[in-house]
């Protein structure tokens, strides 16, 4: 009977093995042979490749160890994504969540090609998902042993270290981890962290082995939204400094016709999609314009202040800048609205689109797509975040009325909502900044919905 059992036991293991491994070559296979919307080189690829004092070193040292092993830069991406969805399927199965659902998400992520075509571009984007989807799955499972918790703090010390928005997801995961109940919770806690600090380490002595000290890409930010601003009527110069308000006249004068045009838009995808790109140009491209060419001293005395113009900014224009900061989180889901719905609108009011060439540099490099896709695409993402937003009310308000703020719901729509507010505010709407919580967004909707099929089923248990 024993041996039996252990027989069954054994085979029933094996089939499961090649289940998953059979999962991974279709996964794989997918992202191998799906379209993508994306160039492989795009306009910032080279600072990464470079170690430029723009970027953070984990993705120039991921290149160095795959090409230190003759893999394709590609072929690494594919298979360590691959891998991470695999692992995230493996997790729910464990933790039988239903069949249905499973399929949900599986099929959510392998055909979500925003999210696919990262792996056939050089930037961090498709490592970036693959450490936050690992550190998910080490999220929900309970092992506490010390190989369990080494892996949490590498793959959270990976995210933290590896874009500058990774503190907010990383910060978020690991407090979650701290409150979580624990056996041998100082050892459990010490590993986690001093894995995340070696790995800080790790980056901070590659990094500045090339750099002498870190460059932001805060101050573009700032300007973007600042000279954004300044082009609505209730945007007062006088309210500024008078000496240092030469660089806003322009600006008003300049980005009043795009706010002008903005105004004009009823679709509110369209102009979240536009909003973004006009502030990648009031961020990039608007100080090299050639009014400033002439005065080189003004431009820089404006950014040598630009913290100050900041501060003013958010004193007498804050609603101007929750307002920017909504479209910015509406704009992350709206990505190929320009493509489709752009070219009606001015033919349809007859008016002539601000700054044409300019906009056309704030983009950066797609490939061609078919607008059907282009369509299915966009309209599955408003899906998702109506549904998403729902499943956030959902998790809310049963987490206030438990008592339960640890409940993965919970905890995967508090991650996930952090992040895509703090991007609003930050910076700029792209489809881009979305997909690293894509997962995230997607497990909070599935955990929710197991929740409350739950609930139901046990609701219809009862009255039967």
């Amino acid at each position: 009977m024993i041996k039996k059992a252990f027989l069954s036991s054994y085979s029933s293991s094996l089939k499961e093995f090649f289940f998953y491994i059979i999962v991974f070559i279709l996964t794989f296979v997918i992202f191998d042979q799906s379209i993508s919307i994306l160039n492989s080189v795009q306009p910032d690829s080279e600072d990464y490749i470079g170690n430029n004092e723009r970027r953070r070193s984990i993705y120039f040292i991921f290149m160095n160890i795959l090409d230190f092993f003759r893999i394709d830069v590609f072929l690494g991406q594919k298979i360590f994504l691959a891998a991470s969805i695999v692992f995230l399927l493996f997790i729910l199965v464990r933790k039988k969540i239903g069949k249905i659902l499973c399929i949900i998400f599986f099929l959510s992520m392998v055909s979500n090609i925003y999210y696919t075509s990262f792996t056939k571009t050089i930037l961090p984007e498709s490592l970036f998902f693959t450490c936050i989807n690992f550190s998910l799955g080490l999220l929900i499972i309970r092992s506490q042993s010390v190989i369990t918790n080494l892996f949490r703090g590498i793959f959270l010390g990976l995210i933290f270290s590896m874009k500058a928005i990774g503190p907010v997801i990383a910060t978020t995961l690991l407090i979650f981890f701290l409150f979580k109940k624990q056996r041998n919770y100082l050892r459990n806690i010490s590993v986690i962290v001093s894995s995340l600090f070696l790995i800080v380490l790790i980056e901070n002595i590659v990094f500045y082995s090339k750099n002498d000290h870190r460059s932001s890409v805060w101050n573009f930010s700032m300007k973007g939204k600042i000279f954004m601003i300044s082009g609505l009527d209730t945007f007062d110069i006088s309210k500024f400094s008078e000496s240092k308000n030469e660089v806003l006249i322009i600006s008003k004068e300049t980005f009043k016709d795009v706010q002008d045009f903005l105004k004009n838009i009823k679709n509110p995808f369209l102009k979240s999609d536009l909003s973004a790109d006009y502030e990648v140009i009031a961020q990039y491209q608007f100080l090299e314009f050639d009014e400033f060419h002439q005065n080189i001293v003004l431009r820089k005395d404006f950014e040598k202040n630009i913290d100050e113009y900041f501060v003013n900014l958010i004193k007498f224009n804050f609603l101007e800048y929750i307002q920017l900061s909504f479209f910015h989180y509406l704009g992350m889901w709206s990505s190929g609205s320009k493509i489709l719905y752009l070219e009606n609108f001015l033919a349809d009011n007859n008016i002539n689109l601000p700054m044409k060439k300019e906009l056309l540099k704030a983009s950066g490099p797609m490939s061609k797509i078919n607008n059907v896709v282009l369509w299915v695409g966009h309209l599955v993402l408003i899906l998702v975040l109506i549904i998403y937003l729902l499943a956030t009310l959902f998790s809310v308000l049963k987490a206030l009325r438990m008592r339960n703020f640890l409940d993965h719901s919970f905890v995967f729509v508090m991650v996930s909502q952090l992040y895509l507010i703090v991007v609003s505010f930050t910076n700029v709407a792209t489809i881009r900044y979305l997909m690293p919580v894509y997962p995230i967004i997607i497990l909070s909707i599935v955990f929710s919905l197991e929740i409350f099929l739950k609930k139901k089923s046990n609701h219809f248990k009862t009255n039967s």
